[in-house]
């Protein structure tokens, strides 16, 4: 997940640079589960709007593994919304 820049913004035709650009690395998990895919623009969650990667962070930290989520993504400049179920990240699961 990348803080949308300048860059970005030009090679991804992205409306804003206060986003989070989703990258390759989300081909499975609950993201990829709800229908989220490479390069979508996370614009808001549960109707708060994203300005960066740590708001993005930030906000998910408040939540509990299990809990349901709304996210709007831009794709292709197309606002789409989705339900996502959190789950524990990979790296936190002790076992």
């Amino acid at each position: 997940m990348t803080t949308v820049t300048e860059v970005l913004q030009e090679r991804y035709d992205s409306p804003a640079q206060t986003e989070c650009w989703l990258p390759s690395s989300i081909d499975a998990g609950p993201l990829f589960q709800a229908g989220i895919r490479r390069g979508d623009i996370i614009t808001s969650i549960d109707g708060t709007p994203i300005a960066t990667q740590q708001q993005l962070i930030d906000l998910v930290a408040k939540k509990n593994t299990g809990d349901a989520v709304s996210l709007v993504i831009d794709r292709d400049g197309r606002a789409l919304t989705f339900e996502v179920t959190l789950a524990a990240r990979p790296d936190a699961v002790s076992g």
